[in-house]
């Protein structure tokens, strides 16, 4: 089962879903596949940081496994831009299937300290809660080249796959670089769109710190 590839990084699969990266799937070790189990685990975290011309603000992005049963994870989402904020919290079952089709069990926005559930059709809330990070529309000029590298993350330095080559983004020409490695717990490392006679970063994303904490307490659902 591939580790990574949650719901909560909707806005970047968006860009990215033309690239076949990492298209091999993993257990849990010695998992059987009737017993599957996650290999995230309660206390799992990453931080990301967008930024970029095309964005209204530079924002970060926290998200959070806040329990862990099986293939079921319960994942806290937190954006800020500038002075706003944002925190949601969505349950989802890590399989390849759903992966693919962004699925979502269950989605609450944080209010108050407490859980308020939303409806989400078709993704329409999570499309929302997300939309900070989303990436200009476009795609690619041609398909990309794909090529290992020795990448820094969060964690140390890792083998990713980078995909790199020529996109069209809000009709300019852009460079394109989504590095992906499946020895990174969340998989995603890094995209960017260079405008390609300015050199400007139109949009950037980056992981840039992961690790695990103590776990946090459940919190209450709105009545």
């Amino acid at each position: 089962m591939r580790r990574a590839s949650l719901p909560r990084t909707l806005a970047l699969i968006a860009l990215a879903a033309a690239i076949p990266l990492l298209a091999s799937c993993r257990s849990a070790p010695g998992a059987a596949p009737a017993a599957a189990v996650s290999l995230y685990r309660a206390g799992d975290y990453v931080i990301y940081e967008y930024t970029g011309a095309l964005l209204d603000a530079p924002v970060k992005l926290e998200e959070e496994i806040l329990e862990q049963e099986g293939l079921r994870l319960t994942i806290d989402v937190v954006a800020t831009r500038n002075d706003e904020r944002r925190e949601w919290i969505q349950v989802v079952t890590d399989t390849p299937e759903n992966q693919r089709n962004n699925v979502v069990d269950e989605l609450y926005e944080v209010q108050n300290g407490q859980r308020v559930r939303l409806e989400n059709a078709d993704n329409a809330d999570l499309l929302r809660l997300y939309e900070w990070t989303e990436p200009p529309k476009g795609g690619p000029l041609a398909p990309p080249v794909q090529e290992p590298r020795k990448v820094e993350g969060p964690t140390g330095k890792v083998t990713a796959y980078c995909a790199v080559g020529s996109w069209m983004v809000e009709n300019r020409p852009a460079h394109f670089e989504y590095c992906a490695s499946n020895e990174f717990l969340w998989t995603h490392l890094s995209m960017r769109l260079i405008d390609a006679a300015t050199g400007k970063a139109l949009y950037e994303m980056r992981a840039v710190e992961s690790g695990r904490r103590a776990p946090r307490p459940s919190m209450p659902q709105a009545p």
